[in-house]
């Protein structure tokens, strides 16, 4: 399960990362093949958060439309004629080769998700083929993550007080 949360999420991340950067504000207004219908990720999100509020009392709100993604529909999207080209630079395989591995590793965690048995083979088609799909991935992550600039600690100005200010019990700048 710890293997695939963090794929699933990984690949979470990277979706919106390049999606928001290349169509910017209209991110979410991408169109998504999901399980049993078609819309946008916004769309899909809506319907999504509207089923979790008839047991509003479970679990926690989650807002972000990205979150509100299955592990299918964001290899759909990835591999989409539409924008197979946004995520092309980030894969050292062809377009086929990615969705089949992409393809394995949900096959298995469907298997997992419905309770299904699965063999120790299983767990290591999982990490070979996370270790494929991931590669380019990672440094793009990397670079979101890691910022080289150093912002000057001695200004005064409004913007960099506020900025201070951001953060919550479990995330904060420094």
């Amino acid at each position: 399960f710890n293997l695939l949360f963090r794929v699933e999420n990984a690949l979470r991340v990277f979706v919106y990362v390049v999606l928001k950067n290349e169509l910017k504000q209209n991110w979410a207004g991408a169109q998504v093949t999901g399980d049993d219908e078609q819309g946008t990720i916004v769309s899909l999100a809506h319907k999504r958060m509207g089923q979790a509020q008839t047991f509003g009392y479970l679990g926690y709100g989650i807002s972000c439309p990205i979150m509100h993604l299955n592990s299918g529909e964001l290899t759909r999207l990835i591999v989409s004629d539409a924008y197979w080209k946004l995520f092309k630079p980030y894969f050292f395989g062809s377009k086929d080769i990615i969705k089949n591995k992409l393809d394995e590793i949900g096959s298995v965690r469907n298997s997992l998700a419905h309770f299904r048995p699965i063999r120790s083979d299983d767990v290591d088609v999982i990490k070979q083929n996370s270790k494929h799909i991931l590669l380019g991935i990672e440094q793009l992550l990397q670079q979101v993550l890691v910022q080289q600039q150093v912002i000057p600690t001695n200004s005064q100005d409004e913007w960099y007080r506020n900025l201070r200010a951001l953060g919550t019990d479990l995330c904060g700048l420094t």
